[in-house]
């Protein structure tokens, strides 16, 4: 015999001392026995001590055993302790009741020795593992929180007061890590890049594939006038070793601060939308080209659009328009147009602020299933 002590512990809860001295006797040297006569102080012992198990009979004065059960599982602190019924009370509904009650299992008395042990042995194994599987959830929480923060942290989250435009942008994930991302930077005194992008998929891989487009991206701009060649470069190098298979819908547009000229590439993501000063709305054109990330010799094209003074962009992922409510309707474009255009004036910030109110508002209660990103630039 071992000369540790047992780990486990088990609380024996019955008014019948031949009953406790039973049970103590069978598992005494394979784990920590302790004993309560009934149940009110059967609930005391639980919440000072613990236990991994609790053998639970059902008849006693006072307070039962489906009572004492039922505690328990209520508690947040000790519904997860496992209770095994071990009553003289054979009938199918006793067993039953107890089971809904949130008990794993029922042996009848008199007891099996072999029975008893072998069942308290697989429910003490069963705790055991769901123990180390809550403990390796909550480290995984923790790493992805920190994940999360890091990938937060890749993005611009000062938006700067410039003479010639301002520009405010929002992220939130469906989950802890996102495949959506935008950017924004000055190249030199008269141009700003600015790009919005959706990964494939979700989570951890989609946020790794994110982080590896966003650095490719802002490595490889190098002047105003190779938008296109840019973006070839980067394709090249995400659809080297894709053996995932992801890709990435892209917008990446430069504009001229001083004319207003606007150029820029869309590689499969959604045509962003233009409001003029007048309140007019547009589309902008769309080149059909391709995500990157699938096919490594693509050439993409450049196209050229203006913002005039006080015309605004902007630029969002599928996560807006395609928000359902409780009735699977979507949110859809025609909803977001009709927002933008009661909009015109508004300072990028608020037109962002507008429009993710107005998803929650459609969406009421129904979780987020999708990264939602929006990018707003509005030239002074």
């Amino acid at each position: 015999m071992s000369n540790l002590k047992p780990n486990e512990k088990i609380l024996i809860v019955d008014d019948e001392i031949l009953n406790v001295t039973v049970l103590g006797d069978l598992l005494k040297d394979d784990y920590t026995v302790m004993v309560a006569k009934n149940g009110k102080q059967a609930l005391k012992v639980v919440e000072m001590q613990n236990p991994d198990l609790v053998l639970l009979d059902i008849m006693m004065p006072e307070m039962d055993g489906y009572e004492v059960c039922k505690r328990l599982k209520d508690n947040p602190v000790t519904k997860d302790i496992p209770v095994i019924f071990i009553s003289a009370m054979g009938q199918e509904e006793d067993e039953t009741k107890g089971l809904e009650l949130g008990a794993v299992d029922y042996i009848r008395k008199p007891i099996s020795p072999a029975i008893t042990k072998s069942r308290v042995k697989t429910h003490i194994e069963l705790r055991n593992t769901y123990k180390e599987l809550e403990s390796q959830k909550n480290r995984m929480q923790q790493e992805l929180d920190v994940g999360h923060r890091m990938q937060l942290g890749m993005l611009p989250t000062v938006f700067p007061d410039h003479d010639n435009f301002s520009i405010y942008a929002s992220l939130r994930p469906a989950k802890e890590m996102s495949g959506d991302f935008y950017d924004f930077f000055l190249i030199d005194d008269n141009h700003v890049v600015f790009c919005v992008g959706d990964v494939s998929g979700k989570g951890v891989p989609a946020a790794l594939f994110m982080a590896q487009t966003k650095i490719l991206l802002k490595s490889h701009i190098t002047s105003a006038d190779s938008m296109a060649e840019s973006v070839y470069r980067v394709n090249f190098m995400l659809s080297q070793d894709n053996d995932a298979g992801m890709f990435v819908t892209l917008f990446l547009a430069c504009i001229n601060l001083k004319t207003g000229e606007l150029q820029y590439v869309n590689c499969g993501h959604q045509p962003p939308l233009i409001l003029r000063s007048n309140g007019e709305l547009e589309r902008m054109q769309n080149p059909q080209d391709i995500i990157l990330g699938v096919m490594e010799d693509y050439q993409y094209t450049s196209l050229r659009s203006d913002l005039n003074t006080e015309d605004a962009i902007l630029i969002y992922t599928d996560g807006i328009t395609e928000a359902i409510d409780s009735n699977k309707n979507m949110y859809g474009e025609e909803r977001l147009m009709n927002l933008l255009k009661s909009s015109n004036g508004v300072t990028p910030q608020q037109m962002v602020k507008n429009i993710i109110d107005d998803v929650d508002s459609f969406a009421d209660e129904i979780d987020q299933f999708d990264d939602i990103t929006v990018l707003s630039l509005k030239r002074r």
